[in-house]
């Protein structure tokens, strides 16, 4: 395989995680609002953002956004700290 191959896969990938990840941000944003009147697309509580999507993560959710790495991550079998850090990724600013 080609080095250039390879870059334009991941460029592929991230191209389309940060699509879904748009997606799923604003999915849950409406969700929000509607179940509980909050409305977190005004929010300055960078803190409290975190928070409510820490409260909502599922491993569901992660794939949804990281669809690239379902098949090659257990999300089950995985370490705590691998747990934290999937977590962390979803929840990264």
């Amino acid at each position: 395989m080609s080095r250039q191959r390879i870059l334009d896969w991941c460029k592929g990938w991230k191209s389309k995680s940060l699509e879904k990840m748009n997606f799923y941000v604003n999915q849950e944003l409406e969700q929000a609002r509607a179940q509980a009147g909050i409305n977190l697309s005004t929010a300055n509580d960078p803190k409290a953002i975190s928070e409510h999507f820490r409260q909502i993560f599922t491993p569901e959710k992660f794939f949804k956004v990281f669809y690239w790495t379902k098949d090659i991550l257990d999300f089950e079998k995985t370490s705590d700290l691998g747990k934290y850090f999937v977590k962390s990724q979803l929840l990264s600013p």
